[in-house]
């Protein structure tokens, strides 16, 4: 079996590691309330982009900007001029779904016993028995 690492292009894997190594330096220039509520996007046009999970957390990455800059030139190769923040919508968990119990009335109930009385397989029979007791 090949390890995932093989199958996963070199120029994916380097790209991600990019990105992880920009997300901590950007995250070791902020306080910690921000941690967690930033990650880095990549650069485009000489621009690093942010991603935040709310306009707070935002205007709070912009007053730390020029510090993350001269960090990120300072720990890798890379020169950006300026920093792009982009909002995310904050992950939702989805809701369980809804179970319904389903209740048969006394008619049918009484329906599907008298069918399992005429049925001679005893698996099918002791099966529609169980379901004519749901109600």
């Amino acid at each position: 079996m090949k390890s995932i690492s093989n199958i996963i292009s070199l120029k994916l894997q380097s790209r991600a590691h990019l990105l992880e190594k920009l997300t901590a330096i950007t995250t070791a220039c902020l306080p910690e309330s921000c941690h967690g509520h930033v990650s880095a996007a990549g650069i485009r046009d000489n621009q690093l982009i942010l991603i935040s999970d709310s306009p707070v957390w935002g205007s709070r990455i912009r007053l730390s900007s020029q510090s993350i800059l001269q960090m990120i030139a300072e720990h890798t190769d890379l020169q950006p001029t300026g920093i792009r923040i982009r909002q995310a919508q904050p992950r939702k968990v989805p809701e369980p779904p809804v179970r319904h119990h389903r209740h048969l009335d006394s008619r049918t109930s009484h329906m599907i016993s008298q069918a399992a009385e005429s049925i001679t397989d005893p698996d099918l029979k002791q099966a529609l028995l169980r379901l004519s007791r749901k109600r």
